[in-house]
């Protein structure tokens, strides 16, 4: 089942089986990035570097880590994926995760995934009637979520693999 073959896909043991230019490729995007969402400020790296005390290596070095878990969270997945026979390709999960891909570039979400009701609590205090008036990407009147353009195309081969039809009724 899933569960052995995660791990069996250990991430310490993907350590070993990667070269070393990947994590430093990696890593460059990183900083490129990084320099990107300063210029979308108005700042640069040589600003940055001035006001931090930083330089490029000891930027580098603050990024690797992240660019590290970047590379063996994507080469974990390509190997589960071929030992269950599933073989998306780049745009197929560009179109269905590439919201999720781009956002976990920067990292985990500070909460670590446990929900703790502020939005709720937010409402409450602003004196809003809706949730989605305090929330970043609230889902629209007609349940769609306009971020991850959710609920998007589903391919007939997933409807068959849970065995859901889709049935066109007339009224």
């Amino acid at each position: 089942g899933g569960g052995e073959i995660a791990e069996s896909v250990c991430l310490e043991k993907l350590k070993a089986e990667i070269p070393e230019p990947m994590f430093a490729a990696e890593t460059e995007n990183f900083v490129r990035d990084f320099d990107s969402r300063l210029r979308m400020q108005g700042l640069d790296l040589g600003t940055y570097f001035k006001y931090t005390g930083l330089d490029l290596d000891a930027l580098r070095k603050q990024m690797r880590p992240q660019a590290e878990r970047q590379v063996k969270t994507r080469l974990a997945l390509e190997k589960i994926a071929a030992l269950e026979n599933i073989a998306p390709t780049d745009e197929e999960i560009n179109a269905k995760f590439g919201f999720l891909v781009d956002a976990y570039k920067y990292g985990a979400p500070p909460h670590g995934g446990a929900g703790i009701g502020l939005d709720r609590l937010a409402m409450l205090m602003c004196g809003c009637d809706s949730l989605r008036d305090v929330t970043a990407f609230p889902k629209v009147q007609n349940a769609s979520e306009l971020m991850s353009e959710a609920p998007s195309y589903v391919s007939e081969e997933q409807l068959r693999e849970l065995g859901i039809a889709i049935v066109n009724s007339e009224e």
